[in-house]
């Protein structure tokens, strides 16, 4: 039987940890879904300045896209099965919600990000899967 395992992945050193564990975690089967979730500053505007929704959208894809190719590299020499998606929301929302439709098996995750540190223990994007998610969360440590 295989599994899915979600990899929320937003180029912090903690997330490439958890590219790392969840690599040398896999069984044979198992796939991993690689997310990044942009978080778009323009939710209820049209237009900012001269700049349209479609294309601030396309931006943020391939801002994601950019993100994702720095573990995709770890995932290709590997050898691993993984596929990569790249949404536009609250992290927490997004990387839940792609679990559920994806039937996730399991998602491992860095314990911070990017953003700016809140607390010694948890990001908050971190904290907030934990409570949300409709599977098992593995956290990885950040070593540093």
């Amino acid at each position: 039987m295989s599994h899915k395992v979600l990899v929320p992945f937003d180029g912090s050193s903690s997330s490439k940890q958890a590219v790392q564990f969840a690599i040398s975690s896999l069984k044979e089967r198992d796939s991993i879904l690689l997310i990044n979730v942009q978080r778009p500053q323009y939710e209820e505007y049209q237009r900012v300045g001269n700049i349209s929704k479609e294309e601030l959208d396309k931006f943020y894809a391939q801002r994601g896209e950019e993100i994702l190719q720095k573990a995709e590299n770890d995932l290709k020499e590997s050898n691993c099965k993984y596929e990569k998606v790249i949404k536009l929301g609250l992290p927490s929302l997004e990387i839940t919600k792609a679990a559920k439709e994806n039937s996730a098996h399991s998602i491992i995750m860095g314990s911070r990000g990017m953003s700016p540190v809140l607390s010694n223990a948890l990001g908050s994007v971190t904290y907030s899967v934990l409570h949300l998610a409709p599977c098992p969360v593995t956290i990885v440590p950040c070593k540093e």
